[in-house]
């Protein structure tokens, strides 16, 4: 099996919308799913191959088939930054040098990791939830409706998350077994940067420009906490090894029913025993999205997330690479079930000052948590407090500011929020948020999943 690495650069904003039923809210994808890559290739190949085939529109049909439906598998685009955290990974939610250390439950060989790893912490712990983006940029941007006088539409407020412009995604598309690409199509695909539209609202969004490099054998190039395959040092005995879903898998019983258990597919593939799965860590999603060229909503689909973990015990020998690089379960053409082999747990981040995320993220909760009238009231009185209060540290702060008058006033909800928010950031973070807090109330903004956004006209 030949991979092509291909990289996206995001001209326009990008949104690969989530479906989400009925509403004025919608989110979007921060990895560009597989099949939104392959409906986005699929468009460009037919803009701009089509006209080669003049008036034998079936032969470019069968073209476009055998291409996008049977040799090639479109895998998803990362942004640069994104990282793949396991549901067998747990960390410290209150880190004391705010960074997130993972502690990895797949390579305990005894007992069972619960609760909070960081050593006399009662926070409970968090558990990865697959890829972490909080480095990407996507904000919300709320617009409305106008009638043909220029005012806005009663109940015409929508909002709609986009990852930001020069967002730049890597992926892969792998040419399947026994498949040959035509030079013309392997030209079009790697000789020249393509231009895509990905995601909705495509003629004011989505513009992209799309770069195919050189191929390679499978394995040859895997991320950094990836192996290629798995040392069995030639022994007869069982070999463990961590299986994670990238993307999420599509698994079905005998009967076409979805299910929620990966055991009798790996013991497909690697010819085993539903008990060579020794433990597991799972999380589930419905998938769905739209086809472009139907301008129908796919069928809405029960899956396993990524960052499901399992520990899987194999025979000596196993390819355990080969076998897995097709991905498990179904519709893998379109980059759904790609298995990874993890080796370690994620990597530590080195520690930094407060960023834009982690600002941000606090001024969304304060915001949310202070209601009404107090609000102002609220943040003009941290606002003082704070630069009274300099040198005294976090929690003398937080005594001093709730014995004043003000506070004394507040609600019992908006008292929780201060002190969830001087326990949990230190006096120089706590600055940073609730100035940011007060520019954001001035500014008549709307918070959306724990961010402050502007709204937009």
């Amino acid at each position: 099996m030949i991979t092509y690495e291909y990289i996206v650069t995001a001209r326009d904003r990008i949104s690969a919308g989530i479906s989400s039923g009925t509403g004025n809210v919608q989110e979007a994808h921060q990895v560009l799913p597989g099949n939104t890559m392959r409906g986005a290739l699929a468009a460009a190949w037919w803009r701009d191959n089509r006209p080669a085939f003049g008036a034998d529109e079936d032969e470019a049909q069968a073209r476009l088939d055998r291409l996008f439906e049977r040799d090639l598998i479109f895998r998803q685009a990362v942004p640069e930054g994104a990282e793949l955290i396991g549901c067998s990974a747990v960390a410290c939610k209150y880190p004391e040098d705010g960074r997130t250390q993972w502690s990895e439950r797949a390579f305990l060989l005894g007992g069972e990791l619960k609760g909070c790893p960081a050593e006399g912490c009662q926070c409970g712990g968090t558990i990865g939830k697959g890829w972490d983006t909080r480095s990407v940029r996507a904000p919300m941007r709320t617009s409305v409706e106008l009638d043909d006088d220029g005012r806005a539409k009663q109940g015409q407020l929508f909002s709609r998350r986009s990852v930001e412009a020069r967002t730049v995604f890597r992926g892969q598309i792998l040419l399947r077994e026994g498949a040959q690409l035509d030079q013309g199509d392997l030209d079009w695909l790697t000789g020249s940067h393509l231009s895509l539209r990905i995601g909705g609202r495509r003629t004011v969004l989505g513009g992209a420009t799309f770069e195919c490099g050189g191929q390679s054998a499978v394995g040859e190039r895997r991320p950094a906490d990836l192996a290629d395959d798995v040392d069995t040092g030639g022994e007869a005995e069982p070999t463990r090894v961590v299986l994670r879903l990238a993307s999420p898998a599509i698994i079905v019983d005998d009967f076409g029913a979805p299910v929620l258990d990966a055991g009798p597919e790996f013991a497909r593939v690697f010819g085993l025993d539903r008990d060579a799965i020794e433990r597991e860590w799972v999380r589930t999603v419905a998938v769905s999205g739209w086809h472009g060229r139907a301008r129908l909503p796919r069928p809405v689909e029960w899956a396993l997330d990524a960052g499901s973990t399992w520990v899987v015990n194999l025979p000596s020998g196993s390819d355990v690479a080969a076998k897995l690089a097709g991905g498990i379960g179904l519709r893998t053409t379109e980059g759904f079930g790609e298995v990874w082999i993890v080796t370690g747990p994620p990597k530590t981040p080195a520690p930094e000052p407060p960023g834009e995320y982690l600002v941000n993220a606090r001024v969304g909760e304060l915001v949310a948590s202070l209601r009404g009238s107090e609000r102002a009231t609220a943040l003009k009185g941290l606002s003082d407090g704070l630069r009274d209060a300099c040198d005294r540290g976090a929690t003398e702060a937080l005594k001093s500011m709730l014995g004043k008058r003000w506070a004394q006033n507040l609600s019992a909800p908006n008292r929780t929020a201060i002190e969830d928010l001087f326990e949990n950031t230190s006096l120089a973070e706590a600055t940073i948020v609730v100035a940011a807090a007060s520019r954001a109330v001035g500014r008549d903004c709307n918070v959306e999943n724990g961010q402050v956004q502007e709204v937009h006209p």
